[in-house]
C-alpha cells in the first residue's frame, strides 16, 4: 500500500516490482482509493518457507504526480506460510457408551499455530464443525462443546442411542491463524462404540459354595457380551425381604448393600457383615464396559450357620 498527499489515478501494476523464490511469482492487482494505492498479490505458486520481495520506486509514480519522483526505492520482504494450525483430539476417556443419561465422555480439542502466526478462531460456535462419522451400525449421540477458547475446547458426547461404532471429526476450518490458513485435515478421534445391549446370561442361578457362621461363598456362571471383553460383577445383599418380593431386577438389587465387586469374577466369598444364624438375600449384577447391566437370579435366601 502506498499513500499520497493528492488523489491518485491507477498506476501500471509494474510499479510494484515482485521478486522471490516462488515457483510462479504472484500477479499484482491495483486498487485506488483516493490518495491510497493498494496492491494485492494473487495467484502464483509459493510453498511454505519461501519468500517474496515487493519494491516500490518513486520514479514509477512520476507521470501520475506530474513531478519527478524523489527518494530511494523501498523494498519489503515477506515470508510465505501456507501451513495452517495444528489440531488434535485427545484419546476418549472410554470407548464404549450406552443409552443411559449418565453415560457420556469428554475429549479435549487442542489447537496451536506456528511460524509467527497466531490463532484467530477455534470452535467459535458451540458444536459447529463437529460431526460423527459412522463406521458400523446406526449409533448417534448429542455432541456439545464447552470451555471454548482460541487454543481449544472440551467436546462432549451424551444421550447416545442405537448400536454401532463411529469416529468423531472436527472440521479443519474451525481452526484459523492470522493469515487465514486452516488446518489441512480433519481432526479424528479413535473409534467409539455405542452399545445398548446388556450382557447375556446362559444361567442366572447363584450357588452356595461354602457356609459359615459369619461367611458365605457364592458362585455363578460367567456372562457373555458381544462387545465387552471385561465384565464387572457386583454382589449385593439384603437382610430384609426385598421390595415386591423380588431381588431379581437391577434396581431392586441395588437397593441392597454392595458387599464386593470385581472384574471377570465367577465366585465371591463374603466374610464380613454377616451374623450367625441369620437370613440374607443375595444377587449379582454384571455390567459391560459401556455400563449396560443384567441381574442374576434374585430372591435367593441363604441362612448362615449357627455359631459354635
Amino acid at each position: 500500500m502506498a499513500t499520497f498527499d493528492v488523489s491518485m489515478a491507477s498506476p501500471d501494476p509494474s510499479a510494484f516490482q515482485i521478486a522471490g523464490d516462488c515457483v510462479i511469482l504472484p500477479t499484482v492487482a491495483i486498487a485506488v482509493e483516493d490518495k491510497v494505492i493498494k496492491a494485492t498479490l494473487a495467484d502464483g505458486s509459493c510453498s511454505d518457507g519461501k519468500s517474496l520481495t515487493v519494491t516500490v520506486d518513486p520514479k514509477d509514480f512520476s507521470s501520475l504526480l506530474g513531478v519527478s519522483g524523489a527518494g530511494d526505492a523501498v523494498t519489503k520482504e515477506f515470508s510465505i506460510k501456507t501451513s495452517g494450525p495444528s489440531l488434535s483430539l485427545s484419546s476418549p476417556t472410554k470407548t464404549l457408551l450406552n443409552s443411559s443419561a449418565t453415560s457420556s465422555l469428554a475429549l479435549s480439542l487442542t489447537a496451536s499455530s506456528s511460524g509467527g502466526t497466531t490463532l484467530t478462531d477455534v470452535l467459535s460456535e458451540s458444536g459447529a464443525g463437529i460431526t460423527l462419522t459412522r463406521v458400523s451400525g446406526n449409533p448417534t449421540c448429542t455432541v456439545g462443546a464447552s470451555s471454548l477458547s482460541i487454543t481449544g475446547a472440551t467436546i462432549s458426547l451424551s444421550n447416545c442411542s442405537g448400536n454401532g461404532t463411529f469416529t468423531l471429526h472436527v472440521d479443519p476450518a474451525v481452526a484459523k491463524d492470522s493469515l487465514e490458513n486452516t488446518f489441512a485435515h480433519s481432526a479424528e478421534s479413535a473409534e467409539i462404540t455405542v452399545d445398548t445391549i446388556a450382557p447375556t446370561l446362559s444361567s442366572s442361578k447363584l450357588t452356595e459354595t461354602s457356609l459359615g457362621a459369619s461367611s458365605l461363598g457364592l458362585s455363578w456362571t460367567a456372562a457373555t457380551d458381544e462387545k465387552s471383553t471385561n465384565l464387572s460383577y457386583s454382589v449385593y445383599k439384603s437382610a430384609a425381604n426385598p421390595s415386591a418380593g423380588s431381588f431379581a431386577s437391577v434396581v431392586n438389587a441395588k437397593g441392597g448393600t454392595l458387599v464386593t465387586s470385581g472384574t471377570n469374577l465367577s465366585a465371591a466369598t463374603i466374610s464380613s457383615g454377616l451374623t450367625a444364624s441369620s437370613s440374607y438375600y443375595f444377587n449379582v449384577i454384571v455390567a459391560d464396559e459401556g455400563g449396560n447391566e443384567t441381574a442374576y437370579q434374585g430372591q435367593i435366601l441363604f441362612r448362615t450357620a449357627l455359631a459354635v
